[in-house]
C-alpha cells in the first residue's frame, strides 16, 4: 500500500479526535506499522456499479476510458479500486461512470466470461467485416468452431470454422493455433441448438444415475437428439474458460445458417490468413434478408446480387456504376460528393420512400464508394423514419453490423436535423465523443 502523507495522517487524527475517538499513531517503520483491513474480495465492479446497469440502457457501446491519473498505479488500483475524478457523480444509476471509464478495467478476465446466443445475421456480419481486405484474415479475429460429428464436417461447414475434436473420454480438444485470450469473436455451433437451456450438463448427469431402465424408446431418442443438440453448449463452457470474452452460440446451429446463407457454406479447410485472400466480403446485412449496406464493388459483383437475391439498389456516390440500367424504377442514385459540406438531408425523404416501396418485393442494397460514410448514413436515416429509432439507436444497430461504418461530421449534423425533424426534437447529443 502506499504511504499516507503527513499531512493526511493529521487531517485523519483531528477528524477522529473531533468525533471523540482515541488515536494511536502509527509508525512508519516496517515492523511498527497496524495491520491492514481484511480486504473485501466482492468485484470492485459490483461495489461500484448498481445492479443491472453494467451497460447502458439502450444496449449501446460503453465509452471508452478517459486517461487513468499519473498517481494511480496498477497495485492501487487492485487494492482499493480506481479513483474518480472529482467531476464525476457516481448518482444517476451509476451511468456517469460508464461515461468515464472503460469496464474492462474493472472486470477481472474471469468475469468477462459467459454464454450468449448469437443470431444467424450476426455470424454472417462478423464473417463478412472488412478494412482494405476481409477481416478473416486476423489471426486474433475469429475463433469458429463446429461442434458437430466429423462426417456432417466433412460434408460442409461454415467457412473458417474448425472441427472440435474429442478424446477418448468425451473431453473436447481446443484447436491449438487458437490463442483464445487474444481472439475477439469465440463462436460455437453445432446441428441445431437454438437456446442455451438446451442441454444442462449436471441435470443430464443426475437424469442418468435416475434413470429406469424400462423407459421407452421415444423417450430415449428425445433424450438422445436434446444431448445432440447440445453439444455446442458443452464445448463453449470449456472454452469460457480460456478467454476474456463472451463465447457466442449460433442459434439454430449449422441448419438454420446454412438455410439461410449457403453460399458460405464449404468443405474447405483455411489454415493459414493467405488462403483467405481469394474471399470477397458480402454487403452487411441490416435487416435480415431486406436491407443490405456496401459499397462499389459488392453492387457490381453479380455473384452477389444472386446470393442476396438483390432487387433494387440505392447508390449515393458519383459514379453511376449499377446493373439495374434497365429497370430504373428499381435503381435510385443520389450523386453526392463525400463532403462535411455535401447535403444529403434533402434526399432522406427520397431514400426512405424509395427503400420502403421497395423492401416488400426483394431486398435493397445501399451502397456508396467505400460503405462507410454515405451508405451508413443513408442507413441510419431510413431506421430512424422507418422503425422510429432516435438517432443513437438507429446509430448503434448500424455499428453492430459494420463496425468501420463513420459518417463524416457534415453528414451527423444532418442526421441530428433529421432527428429533430421525425421527434420534432433533438434526442442524440451529438458532440459525444462516439459521434
Amino acid at each position: 500500500m502506499p504511504r499516507r502523507s503527513a499531512g493526511a495522517r493529521r487531517h485523519s487524527m483531528a477528524a477522529a479526535a473531533m468525533a471523540g475517538a482515541a488515536v494511536t499513531p502509527t509508525t512508519s517503520t516496517a515492523r511498527g506499522r497496524t495491520a491492514p483491513a481484511p480486504r473485501d474480495f466482492t468485484p470492485r465492479a459490483a461495489r461500484i456499479l448498481p445492479p443491472n446497469h453494467a451497460r447502458s440502457p439502450d444496449g449501446g457501446p460503453r465509452a471508452r476510458c478517459c486517461e487513468r491519473p499519473p498517481t494511480q498505479t496498477s497495485r492501487e488500483l487492485q487494492e482499493r479500486g480506481p479513483v474518480f475524478p472529482s467531476d464525476v457523480s457516481l448518482d444517476c444509476q451509476g451511468l456517469a461512470f460508464l461515461e468515464h471509464f472503460d469496464c474492462s478495467l474493472l472486470y477481472p478476465p474471469s468475469n468477462m466470461a459467459g454464454l450468449v446466443l448469437c443470431e444467424p445475421t450476426e455470424l454472417y456480419n462478423i464473417l463478412n467485416q472488412s478494412m482494405n481486405v476481409t477481416r478473416l484474415t486476423e489471426p486474433n479475429y475469429l475463433c469458429l468452431l463446429d461442434a458437430r460429428r466429423k462426417h456432417e464436417y466433412n460434408e460442409s461447414h461454415v467457412i473458417t470454422a474448425r472441427r472440435v475434436k474429442q478424446s477418448p473420454k468425451g473431453e473436447y480438444l481446443l484447436p491449438e493455433s487458437a490463442e483464445l485470450e487474444c481472439v475477439k469473436y469465440c463462436v460455437v455451433y453445432d446441428g441445431k441448438t437454438s437456446s442455451l437451456e438446451d442441454y444442462d450438463y449436471e441435470e443430464d448427469e443426475e437424469g442418468t444415475e435416475s434413470a429406469d431402465d424400462s423407459s421407452t424408446d421415444e423417450s430415449s431418442s428425445s433424450c438422445s437428439k436434446n444431448a445432440e443438440a447440445g453439444t455446442a453448449i458443452q464445448c463453449a463452457r470449456v472454452l469460457e474458460q480460456f478467454t476474456r470474452h463472451r463465447v457466442c452460440i449460433l442459434k439454430g446451429g449449422y441448419e438454420r445458417f446454412s438455410a439461410c446463407y449457403h453460399f458460405l457454406r464449404t468443405q474447405k479447410i483455411f489454415w493459414m490468413p493467405q488462403e483467405l485472400e481469394d474471399f470477397q466480403p458480402y454487403p452487411v446485412e441490416i435487416l435480415p434478408a431486406k436491407l443490405y449496406m456496401g459499397n462499389l464493388r459488392q453492387a457490381c459483383d453479380r455473384q452477389i446480387q444472386k446470393d442476396l437475391k438483390i432487387k433494387a439498389q440505392v447508390n449515393i456516390s458519383e459514379d453511376t456504376a449499377t446493373l439495374f440500367t434497365e429497370e430504373n424504377e428499381k435503381f435510385l442514385h443520389i450523386s453526392v460528393p463525400d463532403s462535411p459540406d455535401a447535403d444529403l438531408f434533402s434526399f432522406f425523404p427520397n431514400i426512405c420512400h424509395f427503400i420502403d416501396a421497395q423492401i416488400t418485393h426483394g431486398a435493397v442494397l445501399v451502397f456508396s464508394d467505400l460503405g462507410i460514410s454515405r451508405s451508413s448514413t443513408a442507413v441510419i436515416a431510413f431506421l430512424m423514419h422507418s422503425s422510429f429509432f432516435p438517432l443513437k439507436r438507429a446509430w448503434n444497430h448500424v455499428l453492430q453490423c459494420k463496425t468501420n461504418m463513420r459518417p463524416n461530421r457534415g453528414f451527423v449534423q444532418q442526421l441530428s436535423d433529421w432527428e429533430n425533424k421525425l421527434f420534432r426534437t433533438v434526442i442524440t447529443d451529438i458532440s459525444e465523443p462516439n459521434y
